[in-house]
């Protein structure tokens, strides 16, 4: 048994239908690693995984203890109800503190220029060790107020101070070619792929009828 194995099982055992990145984020270790972790436990049948869809319809699992599993009707490929457009507004579901927290984190990447760490955001909403910061944004992360970028917490493209994205190219002297947007590096090509792209974009020219 792993370091994580314990805190992962006593998490799905609390909450059953906790997903994989709230597990990560909770406990300390990789995603990708989760599963792992607790592998055994799932092929003895103490766990019982579902496949589910995320925010952003991206594929995710949520694990549950077996014991109660029969209750819940798991169904393949759903989503979850607190991702569902049923989903009530933040102030009819969250209690004053956890209110508190959830704009502590918005404020947060705001004053961060629009980018903040998970760390950063899990220490300006003051969590503890086993809270997580996505446990209080889910509802900003579903109205595309927040947005995750790796680690980080982005303003999301419906947060009224999130900036424009900027997009801009270069053509460098030594014949590379850049893209970036919103300061970060997009592609970098090489003087000989720079030539590809430009005979391309030239074809695309020439079929134009005069």
């Amino acid at each position: 048994m792993g370091m994580y194995t314990k805190p992962i099982l006593d998490l799905i055992a609390s909450r059953p239908g906790v997903r994989t990145v709230e597990i990560a984020d909770e406990v300390g270790c990789d995603e990708d690693m989760v599963q792992t972790f607790i592998q055994s436990d799932i092929d003895s049948g103490e766990i019982v995984v579902q496949s589910v869809f995320a925010v952003g319809g991206k594929p995710t699992n949520s694990y549950y203890p077996a014991a109660g599993i029969s209750a819940l009707e798991l169904k393949p490929n759903t989503t979850l109800l607190f991702e569902g457009a049923s989903l009530p507004d933040l102030p009819a579901f969250l209690d004053k503190t956890e209110k508190t927290r959830t704009q502590a984190g918005i404020n947060c990447i705001v004053a961060n220029g629009g980018r903040a760490s998970n760390i950063q955001v899990k220490e300006a909403m003051g969590l503890k060790r086993g809270q997580s910061p996505t446990s209080f944004l889910m509802n900003p992360l579903k109205n595309r107020l927040l947005d995750r970028d790796g680690d980080d917490w982005i303003l999301g493209q419906n947060h009224p101070d999130r900036a424009p994205i900027h997009f801009s190219c270069a053509m460098r002297p030594n014949g590379r070619f850049t893209m970036a947007r919103d300061g970060k590096t997009i592609a970098d090509l090489s003087a000989d792929e720079t030539s590809v792209v430009r005979q391309f974009m030239k074809s695309l020219h020439d079929e134009v009828p005069t």
